[in-house]
């Protein structure tokens, strides 16, 4: 069997180089000078198989704890 775990999640940024003027970061980055953000999804797929004492694939909160300390 398989299972499909999805996370959604938001990140932000912005480009710019301390090296250049803010002219130069301006004429490269554009209004990507300003910090703005995108939606991100994170979908998981496992494959294995179904233990038989829980009846699960995987342990979803050991899971949920991986993603949360990597992500």
């Amino acid at each position: 069997p398989l299972i499909t775990k999805e996370y959604k999640f938001c990140a932000a940024h912005q480009y710019w180089n301390d090296d250049w003027t803010e002219e130069k970061n301006l004429s490269v980055f554009g209004d990507d000078v300003k910090n703005h953000g995108h939606n991100y999804i994170l979908r998981i797929t496992i494959k294995g198989k179904t233990n038989s004492d829980s009846g699960f694939l995987i342990d979803l909160q050991g899971l949920n704890k991986l993603v949360n300390e990597k992500l």
